[in-house]
């Protein structure tokens, strides 16, 4: 399957067209603030990266942080995790957020959204909720979440982000079982009756799925899953694509997006476990103007992928130290020897 003109045109036009008015081209900077959780998700793609309360950015890390993205002119800020609502300070970053002319997005298991919570994080200025669920059926999506009940708590989130007027979506993943037997569909359409869209997930070998390529899509099942998109309704994991004739494009590859964990680290995104370097050692613009020109990024645009690249062939070879099970993640990425000679140690935030 080759590249469509249509994706090629299109990613040719966004890179070229957002640089000739604004001098950083990303979109949206994920922030996450914590790996610690509630869930055990059978199919979570930070299992593989230490929970350390102790190594977290602190308050001050985190309000010069934001202050470092807004003078990057990034839109927006997505505060991410594991589970950010069990951040106590996180309405006071929300507000500033806020304050410093920022878009706010974040991702949320739904177990602490209830209605106390969605009137807090509307009075600071939230413009979007993410609530997972991973199947319309209500004892399996605790089974698969390892939490009993959080499948009510998390649609009663939603009623309470639409009685405030908080937009919400639903996130969820596909499988090659609930294509084929119509859980997703099912999923879909509960989103459509609480009247928000739905994001669906590819599943990635990553994390608790590192070594699950058993459970990649196929070129069949990413047909039937690209039946299912809606303009403005239901789309793959970007709001992007949202139609059949979109081409999947990876938002951190082609600079849409980058990522910086709790302790500091930034990276491509969640899935990609390099750091490219740490905001308690070098300023975040520097950092990731080197991650853009490393060879990592001249690799991805001189390849073509449709899905994720963890999920092709070729990239796994290419990187197979990212994808052999280790303790610990990220790996530190080595500028002098380049793409082959990743440092095989561990970062020094995580270690």
């Amino acid at each position: 399957m080759k590249l469509s003109t249509y994706h090629k045109q299109f990613r040719v036009a966004y890179i070229q067209n957002i640089r000739k008015y604004k001098s950083w081209s990303a979109e949206m900077a994920f922030l996450t603030l914590t790996y610690r959780c509630q869930c055990k998700c059978v199919h979570c793609g930070i299992a593989l990266y230490k929970q350390k309360k102790e190594k977290e950015l602190t308050y001050n890390e985190i309000i010069s942080l934001i202050d470092e993205i807004k003078k990057l002119r990034v839109s927006w800020i997505y505060f991410f995790g594991g589970e950010p609502l069990i951040v106590p300070e996180l309405p006071r970053y929300i507000k500033y957020a806020k304050q410093k002319g920022l878009k706010v997005r974040l991702d949320t298991n739904g177990l602490l959204l209830d209605e106390n919570m969605v009137k807090k994080l509307k009075e600071v200025g939230v413009d979007t909720i993410c609530v997972s669920i991973d199947s319309p059926f209500e004892a399996t999506h605790d089974k698969l979440r390892g939490v009993d009940g959080i499948f009510k708590r998390a649609m009663a989130g939603f009623k309470y982000c639409k009685k405030h007027n908080l937009e919400c979506h639903l996130s969820t993943y596909a499988t090659k079982k609930n294509l084929k037997n119509g859980e997703l569909k099912k999923t879909i359409n509960l989103a459509k009756n609480l009247n928000i869209p739905t994001r669906i997930l590819s599943p990635v070998c990553v994390g608790n799925w590192l070594k699950r390529k058993d459970l990649l899509l196929s070129g069949k099942d990413i047909l039937l899953l690209r039946s299912l998109l809606k303009k403005n309704k239901v789309y793959w994991e970007n709001g992007y694509i949202d139609s059949e004739e979109v081409e999947f494009f990876c938002l951190a590859m082609n600079r849409f997006i980058f990522y910086i964990s709790p302790y500091g680290d930034v990276q491509p995104c969640s899935f990609f476990p390099i750091s490219f370097g740490n905001i308690r050692n070098e300023p975040l613009e520097y950092i990731v103007n080197k991650m853009w020109s490393s060879a990592v990024f001249k690799d991805y645009i001189d390849r073509e992928f449709y899905d994720c690249p963890f999920n092709n062939k070729s990239f796994r070879q290419r990187y197979k130290m990212l994808t052999e099970s280790r303790t610990t993640f990220p790996i530190e990425y080595n500028y002098t020897y380049g793409v082959n000679n990743i440092k095989e140690k561990m970062s020094q935030i995580t270690s």
